[in-house]
């Protein structure tokens, strides 16, 4: 049996990504405790004003619904409660 080698293969060709060449992130820079720390006594601090409110109030939606639920049930065990006595 003569001795066969496997015919040469051309390495895979890298193509660059879409959007031109990829290019690494820079870690952010660590920021040390000391200058997180809590402001300075001697400093005034301004509080700020308060946010606009957004949205609506759900407690009268809310209870609206839990009272209408409530006069539902009651009408329902009223209506089945005369008929049992007709």
């Amino acid at each position: 049996m003569p001795d066969r080698t496997p015919p040469a293969t051309k390495p895979p060709v890298e193509t660059p990504p879409p959007g031109g060449p990829r290019v690494d992130a820079v870690p952010p820079a660590v920021v040390p405790v000391a200058a997180v720390a809590a402001p300075r006594a001697d400093v005034a601090v301004t509080s700020s004003p308060s946010l606009a409110k957004t949205g609506f109030d759900l407690e009268p939606v809310l209870l609206t619904g839990l009272g209408s639920l409530a006069a539902g049930g009651a009408a329902v065990y009223a209506g089945t409660r005369r008929r049992r006595d007709a």
